[in-house]
C-alpha cells in the first residue's frame, strides 16, 4: 500500500514539475505560441463546457476503436495461423516484414484518392499501423510457452485444438496484451497525424485548424485531451492485462 502511495506521489510531483516549468517558460519566452497554463486550462474548460470538443472526441474515438478492433482480430488470427503452420509462416511473414516498414501516412494520400477522407481512410491508417505489433506479439507469446506444459497436456490426451485454446493461448495472453497496448498507442498517434493531413473532424483536425487560426491555447487544450485519452486507453488495457495475470499466472 505504501509503495502504491509513493508511486502516486512521484507521478503527481512529475505533473506539478511540468506545470511549473511550463509556467516559467511561458513567462520567459512571452510568445503567443506559448500561452500560460491558466489560458490553456480556460480554453480546455470552454471547449468541454460549450461542447466544441465532443464532436471531435467522438469522431477520433470512433476511428480508433474501429481500426484497433480490425487490427486486433485479424492480427491475432494471422499470428495464431503463422505460429501453427510452417507454410503460413513461409508465405505470410515475408509479406508482413516487407509491409511493416511502410508508414501508414505514406499510403494515406492514396487512401484519400481511393476511398475519400471519411471513416474508412482513417480506419485503414490505424489498422496498417497497429496490426504488426499484434501479429508479432501473438507469435512470440505462443512460441514462448513452456514446451513441458504442452507435452503434459498431450500426455493427458488433449488434441491440438484443445491444447491451443485451453493451454497455449491463455499462457501467451500477457504477450498478446503487450502487443495490443503497443498497437493501440501507435494507432492513436497515426490517427491524430492522419486527421491533420486529411479530415473534416477529429482531434488532429481541431489542432490543425486552431493552429492555422492562431488559437494557440485551444491547440494545447486539444493536445491535453489527446494525451488524456491515450493515457486512459493504455490504463484500461493495463488493467485488463493485470486481471489476466492474476487469473492465469
Amino acid at each position: 500500500m505504501l509503495a502504491v502511495e509513493r508511486k502516486r506521489f512521484v507521478s503527481l510531483f512529475g505533473f506539478l514539475f511540468m506545470a511549473a516549468l511550463w509556467t516559467l517558460l511561458s513567462e520567459i519566452v512571452s510568445s503567443p505560441a506559448l500561452p500560460s497554463l491558466a489560458r490553456i486550462l480556460r480554453a480546455l474548460r470552454d471547449m468541454v463546457l460549450m461542447g466544441e470538443a465532443w464532436q471531435h472526441i467522438s469522431a477520433s474515438l470512433t476511428y480508433i476503436i474501429s481500426g484497433f478492433l480490425f487490427a486486433s482480430v485479424l492480427g491475432f488470427l494471422i499470428g495464431v495461423l503463422i505460429s501453427q503452420s510452417k507454410i503460413a509462416e513461409f508465405v505470410l511473414m515475408p509479406i508482413i516484414d516487407s509491409m511493416r516498414p511502410v508508414s501508414a501516412l505514406a499510403i494515406f494520400p492514396l487512401l484519400i484518392v481511393l476511398i475519400g477522407i471519411g471513416f474508412w481512410s482513417k480506419t485503414v491508417v490505424i489498422f496498417w499501423t497497429a496490426y504488426p505489433a499484434v501479429i508479432l506479439s501473438t507469435i512470440n507469446g505462443i512460441c514462448q510457452v513452456d514446451r513441458n506444459i504442452v507435452q503434459a497436456g498431450m500426455l493427458d490426451g488433449a488434441g491440438k485444438l484443445t491444447l491451443l485454446v485451453r493451454i497455449v493461448l491463455p499462457l501467451a495472453s500477457l504477450d498478446v496484451m503487450t502487443g495490443l497496448r503497443i498497437a493501440l498507442g501507435s494507432g492513436w498517434i497515426s490517427l491524430v497525424a492522419a486527421e491533420m493531413l486529411g479530415s473534416r473532424e477529429g482531434l488532429g483536425y481541431y489542432v490543425m485548424v486552431s493552429s492555422q487560426t492562431f488559437k494557440f491555447p485551444n491547440v494545447y487544450a486539444a493536445i491535453l485531451i489527446i494525451s488524456f485519452i491515450g493515457l486512459s486507453m493504455n490504463w484500461i488495457l493495463n488493467r485488463i492485462q493485470k486481471w489476466i495475470e492474476s487469473k492465469f499466472f
